[in-house]
């Protein structure tokens, strides 16, 4: 029978073994103490095997230590340009200890100090000698211009300090009239010397090169004031309305002419954000149902306004009455949408317009006691109605008639016949003559 193990006393690592303790599974477990302090439990084949050395401090240590080397690489950067400075190697810290300074060497010889950040980032590219080759060439350049605006021309030698600036440069000192003599000058210069003066509008084209690779933002459109409306892509006709036409692409969307300017330029503004919200949007499938310029009703399609959530089709309109509008493509289509509005509304106007003049004898409007019977009516005839009766009682029928606003009794019968009867006595009685003259008015009419 093999001896029992005892570790007890025994060193493993940064661990101490003390004294075994009860195994909660079927290995044994020992209590150590480690170097730090810390006390920990380890089963017996991890501190035989050498799996386990410590409490895990030396795992934290290493795990820390690696941090830092790691850091300090990446914070390291002696050697690597930026712009026209080298990093040559750290300085110093700064008063609060937040940054590090590098001593940093210019192209154009001279040492620097600078923040670790500022090199990153490229706020600082040079010691400052490119700001004072800028300045001394403005100093040179003012100073030709007064030589030039006192004696009108300029020496050989004072030409040949120009040769290498472009014709932007100069353009921006000289009169144009003097800029094309001084031009003229220096291109002799170059042919009797062989060499290339500077390239003209160079300052331009490196400028918008520049442009294009910068990221796109979106500005809002301004008013330029040249317009003889004072809005842009808004434009004044001849009988004094107002045309709307608005860039898409490289065509011009035309959307129409307007009475006044106020709907002239809600026109455009309503037509602009439809145009910047189709340029976010995906392109539509060309088999896309186009709706560009068709009619319905009222309403005339100017251009596609994206879709909604659910995928149905928008379009921008313009309505007769110069108002413009988003309307859904199905509504357009089926015949539910006609208008902006306006048409219903001149429907309700012309119906109101006419119950009020055609349709009104002696301020009574005939349409009103000649309508139908309204379809809750308990009775089915029209000015009669019946009364609940109480027990014991008859249900009863009671006729009126309405006469300048005012509600008049006609009687009332246990018998509909009866009450039905009231009531046509009672028509004859107060819109005989009202009804009779309205008949004659609309004989003659026909």
């Amino acid at each position: 029978m093999t001896p029992r193990i005892e570790l007890s006393g025994q060193r493993f690592g940064r661990l101490k073994v003390i004294r075994e303790v009860p195994r909660t599974n079927k290995e044994r477990r020992w209590l150590c103490l480690c170097d730090c302090g810390n006390y920990t439990e380890v089963i017996q084949s991890s501190l035989r095997n050498g799996n386990t050395k410590s409490c895990g401090c030396l795992q934290k240590e290493a795990m820390s230590k690696t941090a830092k080397t790691m850091l300090s690489k990446k914070n390291n950067i002696a050697g690597k340009k930026f712009g026209m400075l080298t990093a040559v190697k750290k300085t110093r810290k700064s008063d609060d200890g937040a940054k590090w300074y590098w001593l940093c060497k210019c192209d154009c010889g001279n040492e620097k100090e600078v923040a670790t950040g500022d090199l990153k980032n490229f706020l600082i590219t040079n010691c400052g000698c490119k700001r004072r080759k800028k300045r001394y060439k403005n100093e040179i350049m003012n100073e030709l211009f007064d030589i030039y605006n006192d004696h009108g021309e300029l020496s050989l030698k004072e030409l040949l300090s120009l040769y290498n600036y472009s014709y932007h440069t100069l353009r921006n000192h000289f009169q144009t009239s003097d800029m094309d003599k001084i031009w003229k000058t220096i291109k002799n210069m170059n042919e009797k010397f062989k060499t290339e003066p500077a390239p003209k509008k160079e300052g331009k084209k490196n400028r918008k090169s520049e442009n294009k690779k910068r990221k796109v933002v979106k500005r809002k459109r301004k008013e330029k004031g040249t317009s003889q409306t004072g809005h842009n892509n808004i434009y004044l006709r001849e009988n004094g309305k107002f045309s709307v036409q608005v860039p898409q692409k490289k065509h011009l969307i035309y959307i129409g002419i307007f009475d006044t300017i106020e709907k002239a330029v809600e026109a455009r503004n309503m037509a602009w954000s439809v145009i910047d919200k189709e340029k976010d949007s995906p392109k539509s499938p060309s088999n896309v149902l186009n709706l560009t310029g068709k009619k319905f009703g009222r309403l005339k399609v100017i251009m596609r306004a994206g879709t909604t959530d659910k995928g149905n089709s928008l379009w921008f309109c313009k309505c007769k009455c110069d108002n413009v509008g988003i309307y859904y493509g199905t509504g357009l289509k089926n015949g539910s949408i006609t208008s902006c509005g306006c048409g219903k509304q001149g429907q309700i106007d012309n119906a109101k317009h006419a119950l009020n003049t055609k349709h009104t004898v002696d301020g009574v409007q005939v349409p009103l006691i000649t309508k139908k019977v309204r379809s809750d009516s308990d009775t089915g005839y029209k000015g009669v109605t019946r009364r609940k009766a109480r027990k014991g009682r008859k249900e009863r029928y009671e006729a009126y008639i309405r006469v300048d606003g005012k509600r008049i009794h006609l009687g009332s019968s246990t018998d509909i016949n009866e009450a039905i009867q009231m009531r046509k006595d009672g028509e004859k009685k107060y819109y005989g003559e009202i009804i009779k003259k309205y008949d004659e008015r609309m004989n003659k009419s026909e």
